[in-house]
């Protein structure tokens, strides 16, 4: 498996390039697979979120409501996944890209992303290694389109 990734033959790769070119997407959700073993933020990084199988039930996609308005796009592994709302768009072997039906409600957008570090020991590391870098605004983090405006 490894080695399919590396060389770029494993059928993610084909799947996320879709992904990175296809209108509509506004919301990536990969089913099965975490962020690091995946092409997704390489493909989608900074264009619209991505969620993996932990972001995924750390931001409630389990509910279809919840779902419906955060992602347009799901990226699967299981062949027998049915999702209401959902359908089949590409199939890429080990990959299923599943869309959504209709636009209904919308879909949240990014307004723009600023990268954060947690206060931790890696922020420290990096603090030692960048003593000049900046700190993060204090209101640094994803940012969605507030509808209301």
């Amino acid at each position: 498996m490894l080695v399919r990734f590396v060389r770029g033959q494993d059928p993610a790769f084909a799947a996320y390039r879709y992904l990175a070119g296809a209108p509509d997407v506004f919301g990536v959700w990969e089913i099965g697979r975490p962020y690091h073993a995946l092409p997704g933020y390489y493909y989608l990084h900074r264009k619209v979120p991505y969620y993996d199988w932990t972001t995924g039930r750390d931001n409630n996609l389990y509910d279809l409501e919840t779902l419906l308005t955060s992602v347009s796009h799901i990226v699967t592994r299981d062949r027998s996944l049915v999702i209401p709302g959902y359908v089949e768009e590409k199939d890429y072997g080990d990959f299923r890209i599943l869309r959504r039906e209709e636009n209904e409600p919308p879909v949240r957008q990014w307004s723009y992303f600023t990268p954060t570090v947690a206060d931790d020991g890696f922020s420290k590391a990096f603090r030692w290694l960048y003593p000049n870098a900046r700190p993060s605004p204090a209101n640094a983090g994803i940012r969605f389109v507030d509808p209301e405006q």
